[in-house]
Protein backbone atom coordinates (compact mmCIF):
# COMPACT_ATOMS: atom_id res chain seq x y z
CA UNK A 1 0.00 0.00 0.00
CA UNK A 2 1.63 3.40 -0.73
CA UNK A 3 1.29 5.88 1.98
CA UNK A 4 0.44 9.40 0.39
CA UNK A 5 2.76 11.99 2.04
CA UNK A 6 0.10 13.16 5.18
CA UNK A 7 0.07 9.57 5.54
CA UNK A 8 4.16 9.21 6.38
CA UNK A 9 4.01 12.40 8.54
CA UNK A 10 1.04 11.16 10.57
CA UNK A 11 3.49 7.42 10.88
CA UNK A 12 6.12 9.95 11.94
CA UNK A 13 4.61 11.70 14.35
CA UNK A 14 3.17 8.55 15.49
CA UNK A 15 6.87 7.44 16.30
CA UNK A 16 7.92 10.10 17.97
CA UNK A 17 5.03 10.82 20.55
CA UNK A 18 3.06 8.52 23.32
CA UNK A 19 -0.32 7.56 23.20
CA UNK A 20 -1.30 10.36 25.36
CA UNK A 21 0.13 13.47 23.12
CA UNK A 22 -2.84 12.74 20.89
CA UNK A 23 -5.07 13.62 23.44
CA UNK A 24 -2.46 17.64 24.01
CA UNK A 25 -3.81 20.04 21.99
CA UNK A 26 0.06 21.20 21.51
CA UNK A 27 1.60 18.06 21.19
CA UNK A 28 -1.15 15.98 19.42
CA UNK A 29 -1.00 18.44 16.43
CA UNK A 30 -0.31 16.88 13.58
CA UNK A 31 0.23 18.72 10.11
CA UNK A 32 -1.21 21.84 11.53
CA UNK A 33 -4.48 20.04 13.01
CA UNK A 34 -5.62 18.66 16.16
CA UNK A 35 -7.89 15.54 16.17
CA UNK A 36 -7.52 13.55 18.88
CA UNK A 37 -8.93 10.48 17.58
CA UNK A 38 -7.36 10.25 14.27
CA UNK A 39 -4.21 10.71 16.42
CA UNK A 40 -4.85 7.88 18.97
CA UNK A 41 -5.76 5.52 15.70
CA UNK A 42 -2.85 5.96 13.76
CA UNK A 43 -0.73 5.98 17.19
CA UNK A 44 -2.44 2.26 17.35
CA UNK A 45 -2.29 1.21 14.03
CA UNK A 46 1.48 1.95 13.66
CA UNK A 47 2.23 0.58 17.21
CA UNK A 48 0.44 -2.43 17.17
CA UNK A 49 0.19 -3.59 12.99
CA UNK A 50 2.84 -1.61 11.57
CA UNK A 51 3.19 -0.48 8.20
CA UNK A 52 3.74 -4.04 6.84
CA UNK A 53 0.48 -5.26 7.30
CA UNK A 54 -1.88 -3.00 5.23
CA UNK A 55 -5.60 -5.24 5.69
CA UNK A 56 -5.54 -3.19 9.23
CA UNK A 57 -4.95 0.09 7.70
CA UNK A 58 -7.76 -0.62 4.81
CA UNK A 59 -10.12 -2.62 7.32
CA UNK A 60 -10.07 0.82 9.26
CA UNK A 61 -11.04 3.52 6.33
CA UNK A 62 -13.63 1.02 5.45
CA UNK A 63 -14.92 0.16 8.89
CA UNK A 64 -15.18 4.35 9.34
CA UNK A 65 -16.55 4.76 6.26
CA UNK A 66 -19.95 2.49 6.86
CA UNK A 67 -19.89 3.69 10.28
CA UNK A 68 -20.57 7.23 9.22
CA UNK A 69 -22.69 6.06 6.27
CA UNK A 70 -24.88 4.68 8.80
CA UNK A 71 -24.85 7.47 11.52
CA UNK A 72 -25.91 10.13 8.80
CA UNK A 73 -28.91 7.58 7.78
CA UNK A 74 -29.89 7.67 11.37
CA UNK A 75 -29.55 10.65 12.07
CA UNK A 76 -31.71 11.57 8.85
CA UNK A 77 -34.18 9.05 10.52
CA UNK A 78 -34.03 10.86 13.80
CA UNK A 79 -34.81 14.41 12.63
CA UNK A 80 -37.59 13.19 9.95
CA UNK A 81 -38.99 10.51 11.95
CA UNK A 82 -39.66 8.84 9.26
CA UNK A 83 -38.17 5.10 9.73
CA UNK A 84 -37.14 4.20 6.12
CA UNK A 85 -35.28 7.86 6.25
CA UNK A 86 -32.22 5.49 6.64
CA UNK A 87 -32.82 3.80 3.77
CA UNK A 88 -33.22 6.09 1.28
CA UNK A 89 -30.14 8.42 2.35
CA UNK A 90 -27.83 5.79 1.68
CA UNK A 91 -29.13 4.81 -1.21
CA UNK A 92 -29.29 8.32 -2.32
CA UNK A 93 -25.68 8.06 -0.99
CA UNK A 94 -24.63 5.04 -3.33
CA UNK A 95 -27.23 6.96 -6.60
CA UNK A 96 -24.85 10.32 -5.74
CA UNK A 97 -21.39 9.25 -5.83
CA UNK A 98 -21.44 5.61 -7.53
CA UNK A 99 -20.03 7.45 -10.81
CA UNK A 100 -16.98 7.94 -8.38
CA UNK A 101 -14.85 5.06 -7.95
CA UNK A 102 -12.58 6.37 -5.72
CA UNK A 103 -14.64 7.43 -3.22
CA UNK A 104 -12.97 6.01 -0.50
CA UNK A 105 -9.75 7.79 -1.12
CA UNK A 106 -11.74 10.97 -1.15
CA UNK A 107 -13.54 9.49 2.32
CA UNK A 108 -9.81 9.57 3.52
CA UNK A 109 -9.25 12.76 2.46
CA UNK A 110 -11.89 14.77 4.42
CA UNK A 111 -10.24 13.71 7.94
Amino acid sequence: MPFRLDDVLHIDWAHHHTFWDAFDPVRGEIVRSFRPLFAATIWLLTHYVGMHNYFPWHFTLVASFFIALAYTGMTARYLSGHSSSLYISILLFWFAFFPILNVLFWFGDLT
